[in-house]
């Protein structure tokens, strides 16, 4: 089973432990093994082989030992006729050897082992494996990382190194599954290399949908944010605002390319389409604004957020979150029809 899956968990904060582990079905003993092949050919390996063959041979452990071995033999010859056995220590290779170690951590001049240190700093190390992993291996091994929310502890840089690290080893063959609340590890999404599904609870069942494909691309955290946790964001609003804007404009090429115009002759329609009320609220806004109030949500939702100026109370919109909400939906379902 283990040359068809090979999976290397790490857990948000506990069972950690694995990676200190330095057998070699662990993470930590598979990079061992790479970076210390060329230990077998130095001079100190072969002194070791030489000391090893004194140590456990006849004038070593084999003194305390022959006694008992004997003793052995003089039953075995009783019992079972010319039947003999010995003792015979050969030498370790290099990975048993490697299995006897372990890992110090150095705090205030005192070492303590690993294993003794908070869950923070055992994930850390956890995931430092694997970017160090994904430097030094070349092979092309069939191999599962599964990793529960990796942006624990991690500063949105390391975040950043880290995602880069397990592209690498995805490239390389191997599978990365990640558990993640943070828009901030999506925005890493690679349409065509990578799948998101959304696991969602509802009062009456769980429900699990899948985003094959993303809008947008270099990735907008705004809608990541939105399709995986529908939380609607004023960045997501204004980009699909201001990408239909674009469309319109190079698709029906208009004599007058205002925002109004914009509003009447492609917004509202669509808005209607969709069942949208452009009552959903009234702007508190001054001067030639207040002719202009019977527009679409989006752009009245739009107007708010980049024209504070016009409000009669400039630190305090009007519209709220739901009525953001509302406006990203229709807003997004015109672009996907009529753009993507």
């Amino acid at each position: 089973m283990s040359e068809l899956i090979d999976p290397q968990i790490i857990y948000a904060d506990l069972h950690n432990e694995e990676y200190q582990d330095f057998g070699t079905t662990k993470l930590i003993g598979k990079l061992l093994q790479i970076i210390t092949e060329p230990f077998k050919d130095t001079k100190e390996f072969s002194n070791l082989k030489k000391a090893h063959k004194v140590a456990f041979g006849s004038k070593g452990i084999m003194k305390y030992l022959s006694k008992t071995q004997n003793d052995l033999n003089t039953i075995l010859k009783n019992q079972f006729g010319d039947s003999e056995m010995e003792f015979k220590f050969d030498f370790p290779n290099v990975n048993d050897l490697l299995k006897k170690g372990n890992i110090l951590c150095t705090e205030n001049d005192v070492k303590t082992d690993i294993s003794e240190k908070g869950n923070g700093l055992q994930r850390a190390f956890a995931l430092a494996i694997i970017q160090v992993y994904s430097k030094y291996n070349t092979k092309d091994e069939n191999t599962q990382y599964l990793i529960d929310e990796p942006e624990i502890y991690l500063h949105p840089k390391a975040q950043d190194k880290l995602i880069d690290s397990l592209k690498k080893l995805s490239i390389e063959g191997n599978q990365i599954f990640i558990t993640t609340h943070s828009p901030y590890i999506l925005r890493h999404y690679r349409e065509g290399k990578d799948s998101i599904i959304i696991f969602s609870l509802n009062k009456n069942n769980k429900e699990i949908s899948y985003v094959n494909s993303l809008l947008f691309f270099p990735t907008s955290i705004g809608e990541v944010t939105y399709r995986a946790f529908g939380v609607p964001t004023i960045d997501f609003h204004q980009l699909l605002f201001t990408k239909l804007y674009i469309f319109w404009c190079e698709n029906q090429n208009p004599s007058k390319k205002t925002l109004a115009k914009f509003d009447e002759t492609f917004l509202q329609p669509k808005c209607e389409e969709q069942g949208l009320n452009s009552e959903s609220f009234t702007p508190r806004i001054r001067g030639e604004w207040k002719n202009e109030e019977q527009r679409s949500l989006p752009y009245k939702v739009r107007n708010e957020i980049d024209h504070p100026e016009t409000l009669e109370c400039k630190d305090k919109n009007n519209w709220t979150e739901e009525n953001l909400k509302k406006s990203i939906e229709v807003l997004f379902e015109i672009y996907k029809k009529e753009i993507s």
